[in-house]
C-alpha cells in the first residue's frame, strides 16, 4: 500500500474495520493505512463509484429530516456553520454560495433564508428528490469529482463530503481554479484523526465509517493540502459530537465497569454525559474539524 499523494510507504493503522452504521458488524474487512509523510489515511481495497454506492441506502439519514430535539439540534448546527462563514468574512447577504455535497439541501435553504444566493450538489438522486420536496431547493445531481462550474462563487462549502472522495487532490484545485472568485471562502468539515476519539476507540471510531469514508486527515494533513493546493488564511475550529462517542461506545462493546453502567443509562442521560467527556479533552484534540480558508 503506497500513498494515493506521495507514493510513500503507508503504516497499517486499522485493520479488520467494519461498516458499522448500516451493514452491522458481520461484513467485510477494511484496512486503513496512514501516510507519516503526508499525515493523511487511506481506507483500503479500493472500491470504482459503483461499488461505493452500494453503501448508501436510499434511508440514509442524509436525507432524512431529523425530528424533535434532534432536529432542532441540526439547525443550531447549521446555523453555527453560518455563523462560522459571517465570523471569516464579515458580511455575507448577497453572497454566492455553492455547497457541495449537500444532502437533503437543508443547509442550501438555511443559506437563502439568510440572503445568499444559494446552490449546491448531490451525488444521489434521492438527495436531489429528497431537497426539491422538502425545502423546495434545486440541486445539481452530480459526483464532487465531476463538477463542471459554470460560474465562480464568493463561498464553496464541503461539509463532511471531502472525506469521502476518492481524489480530494483533484476536487480541491477545481474548486480552487474554477469554482471559487479571488478571495473566495473555503468552507469544510472533516472528522479529525489523531483525535482523542480516534485514539480511545482504535477501529470502532463511528466517524471512521468504512468504507465511506476514503481519505482520514488530520489537521496537519488538511493543511499541507490546502496550502499546496494554493489556499491560504487557514484556520481551524474544533467540533464535539456527542453521538459520535455514543455510538462508537455500542460498537467498541467494552467490558469495563464505567462502559458497561454508561450503556445502561437512558439515551437522554448518555448525550450529556458523552458532551461532558468531549469538552473535557478539548476542542484542539476534538473528533472533528472546521476549517475555512481563502483563494
Amino acid at each position: 500500500m503506497q500513498c494515493k499523494f506521495c507514493g510513500e510507504p503507508l503504516e497499517v493503522i486499522v485493520s479488520g474495520g467494519k461498516d458499522y452504521a448500516y451493514a452491522g458488524y458481520e461484513n467485510d474487512d477494511f484496512t486503513v493505512a496512514l501516510c507519516n509523510r503526508c499525515e493523511v489515511a487511506f481506507t483500503f481495497p479500493d472500491m470504482t463509484d459503483e461499488e461505493l454506492a452500494e453503501y448508501y441506502p436510499a434511508d440514509c439519514t442524509a436525507y432524512v429530516p431529523a425530528a424533535g430535539m434532534q432536529g432542532f439540534v441540526q439547525r443550531r448546527v447549521y446555523s453555527s456553520d453560518l455563523d462560522k462563514i459571517k465570523r471569516y468574512r464579515g458580511e455575507v447577504y448577497g453572497l454566492s454560495l455553492f455547497d457541495i455535497g449537500a444532502g437533503r439541501g437543508e443547509f442550501v435553504k438555511v443559506c437563502s433564508d439568510e440572503g445568499l444566493q444559494s446552490t449546491g450538489s448531490e451525488m444521489s438522486q434521492d438527495g436531489v428528490h429528497a431537497a426539491k420536496a422538502l425545502y423546495d431547493v434545486d440541486l445539481i445531481y452530480e459526483y464532487a469529482e465531476k463538477i463542471n462550474f459554470k460560474d465562480q462563487y464568493d463561498i464553496i462549502s464541503m461539509r463532511h463530503v471531502l472525506e469521502h472522495l476518492t481524489d480530494p487532490v483533484q476536487v480541491l484545485t477545481n474548486i480552487y481554479q474554477n469554482g471559487l472568485k479571488k478571495g473566495g471562502t473555503l468552507y469544510l468539515k472533516l472528522p479529525r484523526l489523531k483525535s482523542w476519539e480516534s485514539a480511545e476507540f482504535g477501529k470502532h471510531w463511528m466517524d471512521y465509517y468504512l468504507p465511506r469514508h476514503r481519505v482520514h486527515f488530520t489537521t496537519a494533513g488538511i493543511d499541507k493540502l490546502l496550502k499546496d493546493t494554493g489556499f491560504s488564511k487557514i484556520v481551524y475550529y474544533g467540533e464535539h459530537v456527542p453521538t459520535v462517542y455514543d455510538r462508537s461506545m455500542y460498537i467498541q462493546k467494552s467490558r469495563n465497569i464505567a462502559a458497561r453502567i454508561y450503556r445502561a443509562l437512558p439515551k437522554p442521560v448518555r448525550l450529556p454525559v458523552a458532551m461532558a467527556k468531549c469538552i473535557l479533552n478539548g476542542r484542539a484534540h476534538s473528533g472533528r474539524m472546521i476549517v475555512l480558508a481563502q483563494k
